[in-house]
């Protein structure tokens, strides 16, 4: 495209260069390349957990506790990340 630019001369022509360009490049479809998914990503992405979303919820060890935050309880676990709830 800078080549265009230099070989115009005037500042219509330019213009009417860059306007060309601007329609090829929205013109050609733009094709995602994706790399295949190793075992551990996605091993790695499938450990990450959310919460267990209940209607009522419990601690389910000693070391569970419940917290409140927006209107919402919680119960996280220092020990075991299994025991996290929401409730609602």
């Amino acid at each position: 495209m800078i080549a265009a630019l230099a070989a115009a001369r005037t500042s219509v022509a330019a213009a009417a260069v860059v306007r060309a360009s601007m329609r090829t490049l929205l013109a050609t479809p733009t094709v995602a390349v994706t790399r295949p998914v190793t075992p551990a990503a996605a091993a790695m992405a499938s450990s990450v957990r959310g919460y267990q979303v209940r209607a009522s919820v419990k601690p389910r060890c000693e070391h569970c506790y419940v917290v409140v935050r927006k209107g919402r309880r919680y119960v996280l676990c220092k020990k075991s990340t299994r025991h996290k709830q929401r409730q609602g």
